[in-house]
């Protein structure tokens, strides 16, 4: 029997604390097949936090008693039974049996059909459990170092280190006792160069320069950041665009996406830069619904220039820019003249969120909302590049009208988890602290579920089960 703690926090992270001014609404279908209702051992254990009623149609009072002793026999909470044809239709978006969860005053603030819920469950919530020792993935050996800026992916049981810094990619699977990696000296760059510029003129042009471009360690390729789509790790590079003009030599450059499956390099992607104009590439892109989101600046920002994602889309062998999508940084940062080449940011298709201030972005309806946290300061010092926050998002995991975040303060020692529901703008939990011990060995966290935050130290990486309304 699946644990009811961890069944309840699936309501529990979409409703907020005040469970008493909240009531449970069940619409049941009683005309499901009978392998139907073997999850619905659920309904008890909402019974017991909740008020909970269940509607029905087009049945007798004393009929229903009986189809729900013979259908749901572990049903033995306490309910109110409703039959009433017109309260069964509100409550109907489909013909599964389906969940509602009402605020004192009558508004709707969750539901979904009791099939999605069980998937959800099984889905998110048993991989780890099954596959995992608890609290640890990996321990690294003592001559294996990490940069503070490398960010982990996980794609079913791989998990993938890209550190720019380092200018690697190492990658391991679950319950391997190896780490194997990808470094940028080792790869061979001739057929990188071939497959941006159909030639091996630019890599011939690079290769005679290669000595003197280590003093500004341009002789190999950068690995920016990594992004998931699917199955598939996106790493995103840049080549040294070596272009001759006259006696002088300019150094661009040329960007490609490295496509990796289990491991292993499946694909090289160029990225065709010629509609860009005055704006130029950053280092940061995610992928939604097979369109590439990338973060770029423009030269002519300081003339008032605000726009910071281009849409990219695959054609062949190759991305072509699309547009610039007509959404600008939020106010805050136009008001302290923050561009858009100093930001972070936190995407989760179809918001942005932003690493230094509250505000975020609904891309699709190209709206700008705010977190419910204070209003924080953002102090940029533009002599000296220097920005300044007292408030950091440091990651986020988002389903639905749903977003758990992780910041930290201004001086990344207090970190705080906290539940929100976006289309309200409320919390759902209030920051509560992170409990862990050790913080300066911490490298990065990363949530990867509303329960579970994966942590990056300098000798190994693990996972830590969050405690959500003190459920244990």
């Amino acid at each position: 029997m699946m644990n009811k703690s961890l069944i309840l926090y699936i309501f529990f992270f979409t409703l907020g604390y005040n469970l008493n001014s909240q009531e449970c609404i069940i619409k049941l279908n009683l005309n499901l097949c009978p392998n139907c209702y073997a999850s619905y051992s659920i309904i008890d254990s909402i019974s017991a936090k909740f008020p909970t009623k269940i509607v029905l149609t087009n049945i007798s009072k004393k009929k229903a008693q009986y189809e729900l002793k013979k259908k749901i026999p572990t049903l033995h909470g306490t309910y109110d039974l409703i039959i009433s044809d017109s309260i069964y239709q509100k409550y109907s978006t489909c013909f599964d049996s389906e969940i509602y969860i009402i605020s004192k005053n009558g508004k709707k603030l969750f539901n979904t059909s009791i099939s999605n819920l069980q998937n959800h469950f099984n889905n998110n919530f048993t991989y780890f459990n099954k596959k995992n020792p608890p609290n640890r993935y990996f321990s690294f050996s003592d001559t294996f170092f990490l940069s503070n800026l490398t960010k982990v992916n996980i794609i079913d049981e791989y998990i993938y280190l890209t550190d720019p810094s380092y200018k690697k990619i190492h990658f391991t699977k679950i319950n391997d006792d190896s780490i194997q990696s990808l470094i940028a000296d080792s790869l061979d760059h001739k057929p990188l160069y071939e497959s941006c510029f159909k030639d091996t003129m630019k890599y011939h042009l690079f290769s005679s320069y290669r000595d003197a471009l280590k003093m500004l360690n341009k002789n190999t390729l950068s690995i920016h950041t990594a992004s998931v789509s699917g199955d598939t790790l996106y790493a995103l590079i840049s080549l040294v665009d070596p272009v001759k003009k006259g006696k002088t030599l300019d150094l661009l450059d040329q960007f490609l996406l490295i496509a990796f499956h289990e491991g292993k390099i499946i694909n090289t992607i160029p990225i065709d830069d010629t509609g860009l104009k005055t704006y130029y590439h950053l280092e940061d892109f995610f992928i939604n619904n097979g369109t590439y989101y990338f973060k770029v600046a423009n030269d002519k920002e300081r003339d008032g220039e605000r726009k910071f994602l281009a849409k990219y889309h695959l054609e062949g062998q190759q991305l072509l820019f699309n547009d610039i999508i007509s959404m600008e940084v939020p106010d805050p940062f136009i008001e302290e003249k923050i561009y858009p080449n100093y930001l972070s940011i936190l995407p989760s298709y179809p918001y942005c969120f932003f690493g230094i201030t509250t505000y975020f972005c609904n891309l699709q309806k190209k709206e700008v909302h705010r977190l419910p946290f204070k209003q924080n300061r953002l102090i940029y010092n533009e002599k000296d590049f220097d920005l300044k926050s007292d408030f950091y998002l440091t990651s986020i995991y988002h389903e639905g009208d749903i977003v758990a975040v992780i910041t930290a303060d201004k001086k990344f020692k207090e970190f705080t988890y906290s539940i929100i529901n976006i289309d309200s703008g409320t919390f759902i939990q209030t920051p509560t602290e992170i409990e862990i011990n050790n913080k300066q060995d911490y490298l990065s966290f990363k949530l990867i579920d509303f329960d579970k935050l994966l942590i990056l130290t300098d000798n190994s990486i693990l996972l830590e089960n969050l405690t959500l309304f003190g459920n244990e």
